[in-house]
């Protein structure tokens, strides 16, 4: 009877296949072992034991077929090398001491990869949580510069017309329809829809109109073309859509007033109070429509989407009122967005 790794052969029939293939725990290497001599021995280990393997898979294939006959088992599988913590630190920082030390077991490799994988999760992570918190520092610091209410607790008010410097393009279109009282859903003056119609000016349909001298307007740069078109509102609503809040956030009404608020500027521009020349105009509807835009953009609740839909139909009966010639009235506009905001609440 021969002899086998295990004993006597045949083996039993219930020699455990699975035990004989687990790795036996790393032993400590010896003390002068250098980084690349580890690497070394471990990999003349690691081809050891998958010969091993090899051998071990195939008679456990062979006795689940009952084909054993005098098939061995393989040799016992080898401990590998311990590698100390800073060995592994250095493998994994650093691909100089990789390339020095190399080549690395298989095994190595594959930890390796994940540490790094690990780490480079985790700065991420990290990454992304320094954001949020630079982020919400922004938004306190803003929050705590904003006023309480409206305008009338803003001594230096800073006029926002004399900073207008819109990124979007306005067709002259805009600003005759403007100037013939034809007007359309806010949201047409946001930089969105202004790119849009500039870009393709065939989804903004006109049409013909014989210029009428109007004296409150200044129309002296637009060219005849321009101010011989109006925009034709009920076809253009097929195409950039009808008065609707949900196509509005706090910022993108401030993006569309602004940018109305810079064709009034074009068609009557604000006059220095100072001016005491004969063409000197105290009210026009650029200078109402600045200070209801300084009004709403100066609200406590005006970045609240919450309360976007309460002040919002406020500021849309009220900006009516002011095209058709009505008066900015800070004391009138705070009492019914308060009345707006009490219902709500």
């Amino acid at each position: 009877m021969s002899n086998s790794y295990c004993g006597l052969l045949p083996l039993p029939a219930n020699f455990d296949t699975d035990a004989h293939m687990v790795c036996p725990n790393d032993i400590p290497a010896p003390s002068h072992s250098a980084l690349d001599n580890k690497n070394a021995e471990n990999m003349k280990i690691e081809k050891s034991n998958k010969i091993s393997l090899t051998y071990m898979r195939a008679y456990a294939i062979a006795r689940a077929a009952g084909t054993v006959g005098n098939l061995d088992v393989s040799t016992k599988l080898l401990p590998y090398l311990e590698y100390l913590a800073d060995d592994k630190a250095l493998l994994v920082s650093s691909p100089q001491v990789v390339a020095a030390t190399g080549p690395l077991p298989i095994f190595m490799t594959l930890w390796i990869a994940s540490e790094q994988l690990k780490k480079s999760t985790m700065d991420a992570a990290e990454k992304t949580k320094r954001e949020k918190e630079r982020e919400a520092r922004e938004a306190e610091k803003m929050k705590a510069l904003r006023p309480l209410k409206g305008t009338l607790l803003i001594p230096n008010p800073h006029p926002i017309s004399s900073t207008i410097s819109g990124p979007a393009h306005i067709p002259e279109v805009y600003h005759t329809s403007l100037a013939h009282k034809i007007y359309f859903p806010l949201h047409w003056w946001g930089d969105q829809v202004l790119c849009f119609v500039t870009d393709h000016p065939h989804m903004l349909p006109c049409d013909p109109l014989t210029p009428t001298l109007l004296n409150k307007w200044n129309l002296s740069g637009a060219s005849s073309a321009a101010t011989n078109r109006v925009v034709n509102v009920k076809k253009a609503m097929v195409n950039l859509g009808d008065e609707d809040i949900g196509l509005f956030s706090p910022g993108i009404w401030r993006q569309s007033a602004l940018n109305m608020l810079e064709s009034f500027v074009h068609l009557c521009p604000c006059v220095d109070p100072t001016d005491s020349g004969p063409d000197h105009v105290k009210v026009t509807y650029a200078t109402e429509f600045e200070q209801h835009i300084q009004f709403f953009t100066s609200m406590v609740c005006f970045e609240d989407a919450e309360k976007l839909p309460v002040w919002y139909t406020v500021e849309h009966r009220l900006h009516y009122e002011i095209f058709g010639g009505g008066l900015f009235d800070a004391h009138l506009y705070e009492a019914r967005v308060d009345n707006a905001l009490s219902t709500w609440e």
